[in-house]
């Protein structure tokens, strides 16, 4: 059986029915890393809302995303959460510290090569390592904290559940 490609949100039928119909909603939701089902309906509500005509096509958009795309979403965050657990469960320091030190050996690599090639009579630096930094950090900021987001979205289904 044939393992189904993970898709970015606006490639979901959430995505792509909001792009359609709500485009700011799509703006509002690309910084979550897996949006869930009350926060896309938070930020559409937000936004102005669903056209009567429109709300059998969303909801039924909704229900797919919920059942078939946000699953393949929080399993792959989990696989990235169970590799950062087998990481720190080793007793080994380098594989608990690996992470860190590749994040600060590039920060600080970037950093030099960013001020060597500003360095001149008038300093300033290149948009293209502005843009390299922004992603950067957005990057970082997604894996460390989305990790953190998606234990509680996991925790909070758990104990619904039971």
């Amino acid at each position: 059986m044939a393992e189904k490609e993970k898709k970015s949100f606006g490639e979901t039928s959430v995505g792509k029915f909001l792009k359609k119909n709500l485009p700011n909603a799509v703006d509002l939701l690309a910084d979550s890393k897996i949006p869930i089902v009350s926060q896309i309906a938070s930020v559409v509500e937000k936004v102005g809302g669903i056209a009567p005509e429109q709300k059998e096509e969303f909801n039924q958009a909704l229900q797919d995303y919920e059942q078939n795309e946000l699953p393949l979403m929080m399993a792959e965050q989990e696989a990235v959460t169970d590799r950062w657990k087998s990481d720190m469960s080793s007793d080994s320091w380098l594989s608990k510290n690996v992470r860190p030190i590749t994040v600060l050996y590039l920060l600080l690599m970037i950093t030099v090569f960013m001020l060597l090639d500003s360095i001149g009579s008038k300093f300033k630096v290149n948009e293209s390592w502005i843009d390299l930094v922004k992603t950067l950090v957005s990057l970082v900021f997604v894996a460390y904290f989305g990790g953190r987001t998606y234990e509680k979205v996991v925790n909070t289904r758990q104990k619904k559940i039971t």
